[in-house]
């Protein structure tokens, strides 16, 4: 497959023309490492016969038959990639590389990485109030774009779905009530349950809104297709599809369509600390500050599950003593960390094995899918022998 890459650093110079240069401490030196995609070739050591078992009970426990009634796992492909190449890659009837699948919330970790591009290009700071960027916020100024990276701006934000409560639920009555037409402004529309900052909570909302002031920060300057000519185009990922509402507003928490390759891209931008191709995309320290366990993730919350642990817009392997949280993926190191999404979607990165995990799903019986062991199942086909 021919590479569908720009062919240099001018060319991702010129896709980015209308935002201003990077400064020179934010142009630091990217590593040197090879972890972006020539052409998608497959490893020579991808099928060797040390490899076989390690296939083999990946394969029997990603890809079961299929249970009637969308029960059990239901594995629609899985992508193990490293060093820019493929160690792995299945897919289940009905799809193959060219197919785009429903990301669901890994949107919320594309979004972190536009935020990203816009902090890295001066466009946006980390501590500005999102009244820098939005009009006529109400009274939520002392919002600010850390809080909504790291899913801490305070609003009272119900995140339920299939299983749970459905009167009352925020993210529904965003995506497909009420709020659909307006997302930023429906998620504005709601009262406090903490103050910004002091404790984490999951929220769609949060995501949504952090679109729209990356909306208003890059916009202007890139015009309206600004996530491709950010963030899309440079690294390649030309499947990816951003969805928006009725007011053009990308829908940043849920609604993003990628082959699995395309959302390896994302993986491995964040795998060569924010580089592409040789060429800084992300701000120095971002994916350091990315994949640290943020503050409000420290802090006590009223509604946190096993495994809750959080950065700036990325699931992480860390524990967390402060509130009784062990590492999340027994089994798997530490500095994983992770873009996930409803249904069984993933974009795991595993840095200290240089892999790029991806994993699109159906799983809608709750619990039926064991991430852990999954992970540890993909790290062992990936890995080095």
């Amino acid at each position: 497959m021919a590479s569908d890459m720009p062919s240099s650093s001018s060319a991702v110079a010129a896709l980015l023309l209308g935002l201003a240069p990077l400064t020179p401490a934010t142009r630091a030196a990217c590593p040197d490492l090879p972890a972006w995609p020539a052409d998608w070739s497959v490893a020579p050591w991808a099928a060797t016969p040390d490899r076989v078992s390690a296939i083999d009970a990946l394969e029997s426990y990603a890809f079961p038959p299929r249970a009637p009634e969308r029960e059990g796992i239901r594995t629609d492909s899985v992508l193990v990639v490293r060093g820019g190449t493929i160690a792995y890659e299945r897919y289940a009837d009905r799809y193959g590389p060219g197919s785009p699948h429903a990301a669901w919330s890994c949107a919320k970790s594309l979004t972190s990485a536009l935020a990203g591009v816009a902090l890295a290009h001066g466009a946006l700071g980390l501590d500005d109030s999102i009244c820098r960027h939005l009009p006529a916020p109400g009274n939520h100024c002392d919002v600010t774009v850390r809080h909504l990276l790291q899913l801490a701006s305070g609003l009272d934000w119900t995140e339920s779905y299939e299983g749970m409560p459905l009167q009352g639920s925020s993210v529904l009555a965003m995506l497909y009530g009420v709020g659909r037409d307006d997302m930023a402004g429906f998620v504005l529309s709601h009262g406090r349950r903490a103050p910004p900052g002091a404790r984490w909570n999951y929220s769609s909302g949060d995501s949504v809104l952090l679109a729209a002031v990356v909306r208003a920060a890059l916009e202007p300057r890139l015009g309206p297709d600004w996530p491709r000519v950010a963030l899309l185009d440079p690294l390649g990922m030309r499947s990816a599809t951003l969805e928006r509402d009725a007011s053009g507003t990308p829908v940043g928490s849920s609604l993003l369509h990628a082959t699995p390759r395309d959302l390896a891209r994302l993986g491995l931008l964040y795998l060569s600390d924010g580089c592409w191709h040789g060429e800084r995309i992300l701000p120095e320290g971002f994916v350091a500050a990315s994949t640290a366990v943020s503050g409000p993730s420290r802090a006590p919350a009223a509604r946190r599950e096993a495994g809750d642990v959080y950065g700036f817009g990325w699931w992480l392997n860390r524990p967390v003593p402060d509130v009784g949280q062990p590492v999340p993926w027994p089994g798997v190191p530490e500095d994983a960390f992770a873009a996930r999404g409803h249904w069984g979607q993933l974009v795991a990165v595993i840095p200290s094995l240089g892999l790029v995990i991806v994993r699109t799903a159906d799983d809608r019986e709750e619990r039926a899918f064991d991430l852990a062991r999954f992970l540890a199942l993909a790290i062992a086909v990936g890995r080095e022998r």
